[in-house]
């Protein structure tokens, strides 16, 4: 079968234009698409010209969905958004020949995030009908291998929770505390225990695949102690916040087990660092409130590096820049405090 490599370019003059669907935005559960004002023609030789239009959330959400129709604004086939999920990107399509007088359109989608998923829809297209005929997810740094996607959203994994005597899930270096990172989380679908150094607290992370990386603190103690600050009972040993506990990149403890430093991606977190006092249940961000302006609009993604017996180092990452690192910073959180504490 041969292929043929077509490329998204600029409409020229001369240009075929094609009618505008009825269809001007579509819902989902992350808001409402909506359509762009031009579409882009496929032209394919022997079939009338398709034109392909790209519905996308507005900013700062970031996401596509597509739709097919002919040059009178027919739709051939509807934009569908994910029904769960962060809503992919689309980025390019390829159509390939067969023998006959159809062809198979395939679309290329990146999930923005921190895993380089990436999502691939296969369509057929007779001159008449668009059909899809199937997606196929590829699971990015951490899972690289390519599933059919319809396997992938009903039968994912399951995991029990993890040892707490297991330690090859526990860094043990003095120096730089206990880091776990996005490639420790564990396969979509998996639920894992990771015990801070002293056994006193834990955290357990759910992958919850597309929508990111969720994760909540656990108390481990057996008795109840005066350290205590009121949140922390015998009948009460979870504590979880929206603003530290979505989409997490990665986290770490002190080494005396006092503190919990976590990264957080900005598609469904904040894109912040955040200091937790496991003992008092408060939550520091450890960016600036107003941030600084030299740094510009980015994807924010904050990862944590480092956690010594005085400081802890991270860095923010541009997601959508070729992962490009702009800002380094280092915490010496046994420091009087200077950043603004958030309220939970």
């Amino acid at each position: 079968m041969g292929i043929l490599l077509l490329t998204t370019m600029l409409l020229l003059p001369g240009a075929i234009v094609g009618t505008a669907p009825a269809i001007d935005s579509v819902s989902s559960w992350q808001g409402d698409f909506q359509r762009r004002a031009e579409g882009e023609p496929i032209q394919i030789d022997g079939l009338p010209t398709l034109f392909l239009w790209k519905y996308t959330l507005p900013l700062p959400e970031k996401g596509d969905c597509l739709a097919f129709a002919n040059l009178a604004g027919e739709i051939l086939h509807p934009p569908k958004p994910s029904s769960d999920g962060v809503q992919p990107k689309h980025m390019d399509y390829t159509v390939a020949f067969g023998s006959g007088k159809s062809v198979d359109i395939l679309v290329r989608y990146a999930v923005p995030g921190n895993g380089h998923q990436s999502i691939v829809e296969k369509y057929h297209y007779d001159g008449k009908t668009v059909q899809r005929i199937s997606t196929a997810l590829h699971g990015g740094r951490h899972d690289p291998v390519w599933h059919p996607r319809e396997r992938a959203e009903v039968k994912k994994p399951s995991a029990p929770f993890v040892d707490m005597s297991m330690p090859q899930y526990i860094d043990q270096d003095p120096k730089t505390g206990n880091i776990v990172t996005y490639e420790d989380f564990g396969a979509p679908g998996e639920t894992r225990f990771f015990p801070d150094p002293t056994r006193a607290f834990g955290v357990v992370v759910f992958c919850d695949d597309a929508a990111g990386t969720s994760i909540g603190v656990v108390s481990t103690q057996d008795r109840e102690s005066d350290d205590f600050a009121a949140g922390w009972q015998l009948y009460r040993r979870f504590w979880q916040e929206e603003a530290w506990g979505r989409n997490v990149t990665s986290f770490g403890w002190s080494p005396d087990g006092k503190y919990l430093f976590v990264g957080t991606n900005d598609i469904y977190g904040t894109g912040e660092m955040y200091q937790l006092d496991l003992y008092g249940q408060k939550a520091t961000s450890l960016i600036p409130e107003e941030r600084d302006p030299s740094l510009g609009q980015h994807c924010w993604s904050a990862e944590l590096d480092a956690v010594d017996n005085e400081s802890v180092t991270f860095h923010i990452r541009d997601y959508c820049d070729e992962d490009k690192v702009f800002w380094h910073h280092t915490e010496h959180y046994r420091a009087v405090p200077v950043v603004q504490e958030r309220a939970k």
